[in-house]
């Protein structure tokens, strides 16, 4: 994934669907990374850092 914005917001949007493990396939990484990515996107919308 390499910290790209746009992968982020593809796992983003799969995330609803997809499991961690699969996602994590697809997109060459491992599962803790995706929990990462999708963690960091939903404080930073939560708007609190928190």
């Amino acid at each position: 994934m390499a910290g790209t914005t746009r992968a982020a917001i593809e796992v983003r949007a799969l995330a609803r669907t997809r499991s961690l493990q699969s996602l994590a396939a697809d997109f060459g990484v491992s599962h803790e990374t995706v929990r990462v990515v999708i963690r960091v996107v939903e404080v930073a919308d939560d708007g609190r850092g928190g």
